[in-house]
């Protein structure tokens, strides 16, 4: 029977192999989260499944803020029933959890988002107008980069935690905080 996983497949010739692994603690993998290409396709995904035309506007827009929490909760998908959580509870300030302010105070913070945005930004795929997101002169770049994703089942944890958010309520109050 063939191995149809990848990591399945490279695990079994690496242990046909007489291949050593060697680890240098000097000069250990960032994380992912600093990774401009991977935070480029999760903005993407986020604006592409969240943001929406309205009678303020015709085309697809999104709060910055709103997209900086929907990128920083499908980065950390975990943090999902965090979120439901919050919602469920978001008329009731006494009742928060450290875990809620936490959560808030991690997206709000998020500096790298920012920086990401810039770039998108000067790509022509994303521009900032006022409070929110828009599309740029080079729209088709986020569809892109969703789609090459999706076709080859890349980010699938976040696409999923992105889909989950649609159905959770996340009011203004929420986003600017208490």
């Amino acid at each position: 029977m063939a191995t149809t996983s990848p990591i399945a497949r490279l695990a079994a010739l690496l242990a046909t192999s007489n291949a050593e692994p060697e680890i240098t603690a000097e000069r250990l993998v960032p994380s992912t989260l600093y990774d401009l290409d991977y935070r480029v396709v999760i903005v993407a995904a986020a604006f592409q499944m969240h943001a929406v035309a309205d009678r303020f506007s015709p085309r697809p827009r999104i709060q910055n803020t709103r997209l900086k929490l929907l990128q920083f909760v499908a980065m950390r998908p975990w943090l999902l029933p965090t979120i439901r959580h919050w919602s469920a509870n978001r008329g009731d300030s006494l009742r928060l959890i450290d875990g809620e302010e936490g959560l808030r105070k991690g997206f709000m913070t998020d500096t790298m988002h920012d920086k990401v945005m810039q770039f998108i930004a000067a790509s022509g795929a994303l521009r900032r107008e006022e409070v929110y997101v828009v599309p740029g002169i080079k729209p088709d770049v986020l569809q892109g980069l969703r789609s090459v994703a999706e076709s080859n089942s890349l980010f699938r944890s976040e696409i999923a935690a992105l889909s989950e958010m649609l159905s959770i309520t996340v009011t203004n109050d929420m986003l600017e905080g208490w």
